[in-house]
């Protein structure tokens, strides 16, 4: 169990957030907010639609010959149940060694393939995951919002495994060196 607390680094943002935001009311400047629903974005948009169809034509195609070798090994080992008491020893032998190999180049066939398309599908994700975000800077920037929050429980940060939230600040929110001269007046 997390020994963190969560309330303070809310506080935290809630009391960054509320401080220019405040000055802002001052100086009659408006800020503005926006949210958006990243997983919407991703699974509207078309170049995720055409690059995971494409991957799975792949994975369709890495999959036949595994299928294939699956049928032969049911068959073998069908004819072997089939057979076992009326064959000779060494026929019987050959048979074991014969569905025993074929398990196994099943066994690493199967696994390869699926390393090949996993680390495929996670060279699209890192690339569909950048295109989005960049594109919500470039929104960002061009219709001149200042914050651009995740809205929404399922979203891009979920699926890339890291947690949500501030997804664009426009620099003129950066308080960084204000806080940094803050902190070396205090010394």
């Amino acid at each position: 169990m997390s020994s963190l607390n969560p309330i303070p680094a809310l506080f935290a943002t809630v009391l960054l957030l509320t401080i220019p935001l405040t000055a802002a009311a001052e100086n009659g400047t408006a800020y503005k907010i926006g949210v958006v629903n990243s997983k919407e974005i991703f699974d509207n948009y078309n170049k995720q639609t055409e690059e995971y169809a494409k991957l799975r034509v792949k994975r369709d195609a890495a999959q036949e010959p595994i299928d294939l070798l699956s049928e032969q090994i049911t068959k073998d080992k069908e004819h072997y149940d089939t057979n076992a008491d009326t064959m000779p020893e060494d026929e019987k032998r050959v048979l074991e060694e014969k569905i025993e190999s074929a398990v196994t180049r099943y066994k690493a066939e199967f696994e390869r393939a699926q390393q090949d398309i996993d680390r495929l599908e996670k060279k699209l994700l890192r690339e569909i995951l950048e295109d989005i975000q960049i594109a919500i800077q470039e929104v960002g920037a061009k219709y001149d919002y200042h914050l651009i929050f995740e809205n929404g429980q399922e979203n891009i940060s979920n699926l890339a495994g890291r947690a949500g939230g501030l997804l664009y600040s426009s620099t003129t929110l950066n308080m960084t060196q204000r806080v940094i001269d803050h902190l070396n007046e205090q010394q």
